[in-house]
């Protein structure tokens, strides 16, 4: 495994809680954007069916704007093979631009990650999350609770 020292304690936290399956992966992809001098740290990885839940709520049932489509069981959160990311600035500001995740993907592309099944959200057909990154290679969900367990911790 790779040194992931460039990560936040936060993103370390949230990178340590991905399926061991799908860390290696994701190791090869945050290096290959700290390399590249992007830094770039991990909002988000497994999640529960109930944090899911609850986020799906947000722009639903609680006030704000909708910000994920999945509800809990359905997201490739909840099975570990799903990182949300955070691109900083300079000035340590975030960077919420489509295109800037959009070279991390190209990145990605070009070290060959998308045939190791890495997909990037900002593709999607709809509800395109630019943030978004996982391991699901064009499976449905049904495919990826057939191989992967629920995360629940």
């Amino acid at each position: 495994m790779m040194e992931l020292d460039f990560l936040r304690p936060q993103s370390k936290a949230h990178f340590a809680t991905l399926n061991s399956d799908a860390k290696p992966i994701f190791e090869e992809f945050l290096k290959l954007c700290h390399d590249k001098m992007f830094n770039v740290q991990v909002t988000s990885g497994s999640r529960t069916a109930a944090e899911q839940d609850a986020l799906y709520e947000i722009g639903r049932e609680k006030p704000g704007k909708i910000i994920t489509a999945a509800r809990g069981g359905e997201s490739s959160h909840n099975y570990g093979i799903a990182i949300d990311v955070v691109v900083l600035n300079r000035d340590g500001e975030c960077d919420w631009r489509t295109e800037t995740y959009g070279m991390l993907w190209t990145l990605a592309k070009e070290a060959g990650l998308d045939k190791k099944g890495l997909r990037w959200a900002g593709e999607w057909k709809s509800f395109k999350e630019a943030v978004h990154f996982d391991l699901s290679n064009g499976h449905s969900i049904a495919a990826i609770k057939d191989k992967y367990p629920l995360y629940t911790c």
